[in-house]
């Protein structure tokens, strides 16, 4: 007699089978394997070779560039001919196409060689799956560096091509042909960058591209008809609500309950209210994006709508950026936040203190007398940005310490701390502020200080890092120009200091020029600075230990 499990899969149609390349695609989507463990998963049979080559090739990233611009034309050339005769090396799988934004573009520019080399022969190589189009200009119909960009995706193989990463405002012009087709129709991935928010008509092109199955971009209120309509609001990943507006409530609603699957959720506080409509929206869409929203950026009072909204915890969350009014930070908010215990798996906290920002005071109704101090202990980065368009802002931007101070308090284990301009760098002024700050936060698991500032202020840091009065550290310059090592000295702060910060190993400090601290400290400062890597330079006390 046939056992129950045998009946069981009697009863299975042909249907019902999974085919094997589907089971080993989504293992590999799912897993984020190495390149050592890829390898071992291509011994295991045929079939999982054949996938595992192709994740591989993906997985490391080998690009050759263009770079169109004046004195480049023989070294891209050399580039093109490699391309057309060095078939059996298939060393690159992506191809890159640079106009720089450093130097303004001139579509005057003469590219007739190089158009001429491209149109001698054709690109044998087969290897390629992506093409990056770093192009922010706007071009002439008679541009010949747009004529080169062109007959480089003409030239390419158009089936093997997957991915398409653009920074390119004029996306018909360069992919769009004569007859109206897309070139590279089997793309599986569009990344717009550098554009926060992405014209409407940039998604006009999703009918040219049937295989899509992601696209990086922000998607705001206006672009998202296109999606609704034809049923792919799976590949929108960042919502962008810059454009709210009470007539395209619908369209939200009808993208909601397409269930899209979000990695970013960002709303513009000078657009957003709070009612119950939009809560349930958004009930909706945080419930459908539970595990795979990664990304919140809004203004605390909307964060504390938005996890209110939920009907369980985000895990998938692993970052905040918050808006908040210089000299008006919301403490109770986020502690009412950390409290809803919404947000679990939290690393990362971004703070961009905003001049000009615009608040709604009843956006959240909360009742904070019975919110109790929190803490979220997961939280390891904290990031301030202190967003400034004009010079003239600048006098009403600080740092308060009463706010690192309540920072600290919710988010006790930060280990590692970034603040800078978005435009300026940080002033003399701002540094010591921001530094009393810190060692008055007293973050005792804190290791990095990542700081943007201006060099010229930096022979100004000693007394602000070490916790001495100016006497005190021209005594310690008056014996260091005699000779004495001060490694082995002993000093006692007279205030808050470094030594409040017991594991930190490094304070980390960008400026125009890796070298302009050497430059202006030598025999003049009680820190010395080495370079950590390009445009950024470690600073360490010369005067005993810390």
């Amino acid at each position: 007699m046939d056992s129950p499990l045998q009946l069981e899969y009697g009863k299975l149609e042909l249907s019902d089978i999974i085919n094997i390349d589907v089971i080993a695609s989504e293992i590999f989507n799912i897993h984020r394997f190495t390149p050592k463990e890829l390898v071992k998963c291509a011994l295991v049979n045929k079939k999982w070779h054949s996938i595992t080559r192709k994740v591989l090739q993906k997985k490391v990233n080998c690009t050759i560039s263009l770079i169109l611009k004046e004195r480049r034309e023989g070294s891209n050339m050399e580039k093109i001919r490699w391309l057309q005769n060095c078939c059996s090396r298939n060393f690159f799988n992506t191809i890159r196409v640079v106009i720089p934004q450093g130097s303004p573009h001139k579509c005057q520019h003469n590219y007739h060689n190089l158009l001429a080399c491209l149109r001698s022969n054709p690109i044998v190589q087969t290897n390629f799956y992506a093409i990056e189009i770093d192009d922010d200009f706007k071009h002439d119909p008679s541009c010949q560096a747009l004529q080169v960009i062109k007959q480089i995706c003409q030239m390419l193989s158009s089936s093997t091509i997957e991915d398409l990463i653009v920074r390119n405002q004029n996306f018909d012009s360069v992919f769009r042909s004569k007859t109206g087709k897309y070139c590279f129709s089997n793309a599986r991935f569009i990344k717009i960058r550098g554009m926060p928010q992405v014209p409407p008509d940039y998604f006009k092109v999703l009918k040219g591209y049937p295989h899509l199955q992601k696209v990086v971009a922000g998607v705001t209120m206006s672009s998202l008809p296109p999606f609704v309509s034809l049923e792919k609001t799976h590949l929108v990943s960042i919502l962008s609500l810059v454009d709210l507006d009470n007539l395209v409530f619908d369209t939200l609603l009808q993208f909601a309950w397409q269930h899209p699957k979000l990695k970013a959720i960002i709303i513009h506080p000078s657009y957003f209210w709070f009612d119950p409509v939009m809560e349930s929206i958004f009930s909706l869409l945080l419930d459908s994006s539970q595990e795979s929203l990664e990304t919140i950026s809004t203004t605390l009072p909307v964060l504390g709508a938005l996890t209110g909204a939920a009907s369980c915890p985000l895990i998938g969350v692993q970052q905040i950026d918050i808006n908040y009014l210089a000299g008006h930070f919301e403490s109770e908010s986020l502690n009412y936040i950390i409290a809803s215990n919404m947000l679990p798996h939290l690393t990362t906290v971004e703070f961009t203190i905003d001049g000009i920002l615009t608040i709604f005071d009843e956006v959240l109704d909360m009742d904070f007398n019975r919110v109790e101090d929190c803490n979220c202990p997961s939280v390891k980065n904290v990031i301030f940005f202190r967003f400034d368009q004009e010079e003239e802002e600048l006098s009403g931007f600080s740092l308060e310490t009463d706010v690192l101070r309540q920072v600290a308090q919710v988010f006790p284990n930060v280990k590692k701390f970034t603040y800078k301009g978005t435009v300026f760098p940080i002033s003399e002024y701002e540094f010591r502020l921001t530094c009393q700050g810190i060692w008055w936060a007293r973050w005792g698991s804190l290791e990095t200080i990542e700081i943007s500032v201006d060099y010229t202020d930096l022979v100004s840091f000693d007394t602000t890092i070490l916790g001495i009065t100016n006497e005190e550290r021209a005594h310690w310059l008056d014996l260091l120009r005699l000779g004495v090592n001060l490694e082995d000295m002993q000093f006692a702060p007279c205030c808050k200091s470094i030594r409040d910060c017991p594991k930190l190993r490094e304070i980390l400090v960008h400026t125009d020029s890796s070298y302009s601290y050497e430059e202006n400290s030598r025999g003049a400062n009680l820190m010395t600075a080495k370079k950590h890597k390009p445009g950024w330079a470690r600073l360490h006390p010369i005067i005993g230990p810390c």
